[in-house]
Parts: C-alpha cells; structure tokens; sequence
C-alpha cells in the first residue's frame, strides 16, 4: 500500500517545479502518522461547517463532492491523490465548506503534523 500511496501524492512528496522531495526521514514520519478514517454518514461533511479543520485529509480512493456552506449543487469533487482540509488546518481558518465522502471512499488524515516537524 505505501508505494500506491506514494505514487497517489507524489506531488507533495516530490515537487519538480520548486525541486522540493522529502528525504527519507521525513517520509517515513508522514506515512507513520497516517490515520486511516472510518467511513461516516453519506450527509455527514468530514469537517465540521464552521469550526477549524482537525486534520489534513488525502483520499486514497474513492470521491468527495464540495460544497459551499449548504448549498446545493457541489462545487466540484475531489478523487483519490487529492486532499482537503489543509488551508484551514496551517492557517486555522474557520472552514465555509461541506465535504461529503462518497460510498467505499478510503480517507486518511493527518492530524498532527505539527508533531512531524518538530520531530524532524
């Protein structure tokens, strides 16, 4: 599975437009801090509307359609090798977006990845 994974975030593992690439020590340490999310229901958003996301999360398979606040229809869906969350977590922005996770999706978060770097 940590190949697939690899291969799916390649882009923020290695960057060739900014000649980012995680060594191996930090690498290790994101992929060690993976939390598999357990699957939720169809109308639950995976962040809370409102409130500041808890983590980062990367779909490993499946789809998330996007929503503003409420409204109807999505934005737009994000599929495996994308991830959501991420402004509001770093910037403790308060999240203005529905995230519903569709059936059989696989979602893994990254909740502290604060702790990752100061390990590092």
């Amino acid at each position: 599975m940590l190949p697939l994974f690899i291969d799916y975030f390649d882009y923020m593992l290695i960057d060739q437009e900014f000649g980012f690439k995680m060594d191996k020590k930090l690498l290790t340490l994101v992929l060690a801090s993976l939390r598999l999310e357990p699957n939720r229901p169809d109308k639950d958003s995976f962040i809370t509307l409102n409130c500041i996301s808890p983590s980062i999360y990367l779909i490993f398979k499946g789809k998330v359609d996007v929503y503003y606040q409420n409204n109807e229809p999505a934005l737009y869906f994000l599929e495996a090798g994308s991830y959501f969350g991420d402004i509001s977590f770093i910037f403790h922005t308060v999240n203005q977006y529905r995230f519903d996770i569709k059936k059989n999706s696989i979602i893994y978060s990254l909740p502290n990845i604060g702790d990752i770097f100061e390990r590092f």
